[in-house]
């Protein structure tokens, strides 16, 4: 399982630092996401920013629409079947129907999470529009206490802000 440790930060040039420490430590990349309003400081200083996914809700909302589509789906296919329409369509036509729902749900709640911050991030709004850094570090929760440890150690000027799973849920 994997932990997402957050750290905030109030400089770029720190933020630089701590990424070459991270690199040095075996922290690659893909498990590195820094998230701030300078976005072309971090491209300009080859610090790896969060990506949209990351960033906004999209794939949280998704999974909520599904399962709205989910339910709406069951309710309008149950009240079909219980219909005399319903007793003379094919399986096949309920199967299409539901998947659409489901389909039209996700897609729906995708739109809308494109606009939302991400929920795991909302906590930190406030930091980031004020100019701070949040470091999104991605560890094994077993690695999770060495990474903390470091940071304590040699960059105290990092904030521990807290830490989550990297699973994105639809009932948070």
């Amino acid at each position: 399982m994997m932990r997402r440790l957050y750290f905030l930060v109030d400089h770029l040039d720190n933020t630089e630092q701590i990424s070459r420490d991270l690199h040095k430590a075996g922290i690659s990349d893909w498990n590195f996401h820094v998230v701030s309003k300078d976005e072309n400081g971090l491209h300009r200083r080859h610090i790896h920013s969060a990506n949209i996914y990351q960033q906004n809700d999209m794939v949280h909302s998704g999974e909520q629409g599904f399962l709205i589509g989910l339910v709406i789906g069951a309710i309008a296919l149950t009240a079909l079947n219980m219909s005399n329409l319903g007793a003379q369509l094919p399986t096949a036509a309920y199967i299409f129907a539901f998947v659409v729902f489901c389909g039209f749900g996700a897609w729906c709640g995708g739109l809308y999470g494109m606009h939302k911050r991400n929920y795991h991030l909302r906590k930190y709004a406030h930091e980031i529009d004020n100019g701070k850094y949040l470091l999104m570090i991605d560890v094994h929760a077993k690695e999770a206490k060495n990474i903390e440890t470091m940071m304590h150690e040699y960059h105290p000027e990092a904030e521990y802000a807290g830490d989550s799973t990297t699973l994105i849920t639809p009932f948070a």
